[in-house]
């Protein structure tokens, strides 16, 4: 069996890679940039302190956050 020296390279594939990063790049400048106007971190986010749409998205947080612990833990990181 002879090994080929083309490279099928496809630039299609290429682009929408570059966009997906691109969009992966300006998430985290846009992120970066609200964090640093938080100045307190030590704020009580108890759900039952919040109102109904901010106690379910601190609650499905707390379950994606135990997800990826006991994945870690597992080795199973797909």
């Amino acid at each position: 069996m002879v090994q080929s020296r083309s490279i099928n390279l496809n630039i299609k594939k290429i682009i929408a890679v570059r966009q997906f990063c691109n969009k992966i790049w300006q998430t985290f400048k846009f992120t970066k940039s609200k964090l640093e106007l938080i100045k307190d971190f030590s704020k009580d986010h108890n759900p039952k302190n919040q109102n109904f749409l901010n106690s379910w998205i601190l609650c499905k947080l707390n379950n994606l956050l135990t997800d990826v612990k006991k994945s870690f833990e597992n080795f199973s990181l797909g």
